[in-house]
């Protein structure tokens, strides 16, 4: 194997009296020479929570500060606690480009099942651009950059990234992520939880976004996007892309999006779909609920897009550009109204529960169909 210089900082107890809340700790630092490495992994026991801080810096090295820390006011009990937890850097990565940290603990420590209050916390500085492999399990990770591929499991606790360069994998439960400044693929998934994204250019493929009984928040993302929830709502702004599909879905929970512009898919049930300063630009656009409105705010339908939305049993509110050009199709079920408002319809099939008619030369294709009694208002503007 090939060696590794690594540098130990001998820890030092802190007294209960110096801490607050009774909690006692000792630190220690690690450092290793970067040179010629890329990634860095990181492993963690599932029987003892985390803090791990991950920043990035101009020096082409890692270092790592650690904490491990106690509640328990026995100065004997804290010294077997800590003797317990091993946290190590050295060069046994699975990636021969790679180092490697990790923090090991017995499988079944004394502390499990006890208000011990045993946990560590790892403030790790690596070379910027360099790539993060960590693999934990309830703990807090945060992850600022520049930093490239990220690719984080952690099950029980939230993460956080910010500016990151390449792709991005984070898995985890019952917990919220966040994701600001990134350009690169996106593979994100939670559950019961929310997930924040601000600020995202996508690779070709498209980012993928997934909890349950959770929100979903977007802003300020370009390139294809797929989101899906449950029983929580997907809020959307600033929404682009030339090519592939936004997809937003969700069910029990409401879709609200503005100034999106794309090929758009939006599907929920039993709330409310909210669409304003929306331009579909192609493809096959699809909205649908049931039993909620549906409010759209077209700014504009290029040609060639069609448009399709759906509803049962609630009402369809479309407001369309003056200029707008489309064949436009509108069905409702007995009971069901049709409205049209300050937009000159050509008429090609009037009916008292359809509608099919020329805006202009017909260009685009809108189609918007009620089953079950509700009505369907289109305005111009």
């Amino acid at each position: 194997m090939k060696s590794l210089s690594v540098a130990l900082v001998i820890s030092v107890i802190w007294p209960a009296a110096l801490m607050a809340q009774t909690t006692n700790a000792t630190n220690g630092i690690l450092t290793a020479d970067a040179a010629g490495k890329n990634i860095l992994e990181i492993r963690t026991p599932d029987n003892l929570a985390c803090t791990i801080d991950i920043t990035a810096h101009q020096q082409n090295k890692i270092e790592v500060n650690y904490t491990k820390l106690t509640n328990v006011s026995v100065e004997e009990t804290q010294q077997r606690y800590f003797s317990l937890i091993d946290i190590g850097l050295d060069d046994n990565a699975k990636n021969s480009d790679g180092l490697r940290l990790r923090v090991l603990s017995p499988m079944k420590a004394p502390w499990e099942g006890k208000d011990a209050g045993v946990r560590v916390i790892l403030n790790i500085k690596v070379p910027n651009n360099f790539r993060i492999d960590s693999n934990n399990s309830y703990s807090r990770i945060n992850i600022i950059g520049p930093l490239s591929d990220i690719a984080v499991t952690n099950e029980y606790g939230a993460i956080s990234a910010v500016d990151i360069k390449g792709d991005v994998v984070i898995k985890t439960s019952y917990s919220d992520i966040n994701l600001e400044r990134v350009v690169g693929g996106a593979d994100v998934q939670t559950s019961c939880s929310n997930i924040f994204v601000k600020d995202m250019i996508l690779s070709d493929n498209a980012g993928f976004f997934e909890t349950s009984y959770g929100m979903i928040s977007l802003a300020k993302i370009k390139g294809p996007l797929e989101a899906n929830t449950s029983f929580d709502s997907i809020l959307a702004r600033d929404i682009e892309s030339s090519e592939g599909s936004i997809v937003l879905r969700t069910s029990y929970g409401k879709i609200d999006g503005s100034r999106i512009s794309g090929e758009l898919i939006c599907e929920t049930s039993y709330n409310p779909i909210v669409l304003t300063d929306v331009v579909f630009t192609h493809g096959a656009n699809n909205i649908a609920t049931r039993y909620s409105p549906i409010k759209v705010d077209a700014k504009k339908i290029l040609n060639g897009a069609r448009l399709t939305i759906n509803n049962t049993y609630n009402n369809i509110d479309l407001t369309l550009p003056q200029d707008i050009s489309t064949r436009l199709t509108l069905a409702v079920d007995r009971g069901g109204k049709i409205h049209t408002k300050g937009i000159p319809i050509k008429p090609l099939v009037m009916e008292k529960t359809r509608l099919e008619g020329l805006i202009g030369d017909g260009r685009s294709f809108v189609e918007i169909n009620v089953d079950g009694i509700g009505e369907i208002n289109v305005e111009g503007k």
